[in-house]
């Protein structure tokens, strides 16, 4: 339809990972479960560790790339909960290529 839904549902605290970081925690999954299959964790939170409300994320994009996104976000309350990944750092020692919505982003739109 051309629009862009994620506005409509106002303010909420948004966990994004990467799609490559999401790999490479797949795959550090996949290995630890192959080499210690009684050590290696049954559920993965597979996000940054920034979760941050939509208001942050889509002024962030408006300055950056000069649009205006739609929707009545700017107006609503900050609602939801920051989800941490309890795993990430043993699994992914050298950390996240990508450790943030911004680098994120900046790697999916230019």
């Amino acid at each position: 339809q051309g629009d862009f839904s994620r506005a409509a549902i106002g303010n909420r605290v948004v966990s994004r990972i990467h799609v490559h970081d999401l790999a490479r925690l797949c795959v550090a999954v996949a290995d630890l479960a192959r080499a210690e299959p009684h050590n290696a964790p049954r559920l993965v939170h597979a996000v940054d560790g920034h979760s941050v409300g939509q208001r942050e994320v889509f002024n962030w994009l408006e300055a950056r790339y000069d649009l205006k996104i739609p929707g009545d976000w700017r107006s609503q309350p900050y609602v939801g909960r920051h989800i941490r990944s309890r795993f990430l750092d043993q699994l992914l020692p050298t950390g996240l290529q990508y450790p943030d919505y911004r680098s994120g982003f900046a790697d999916c739109l230019e």
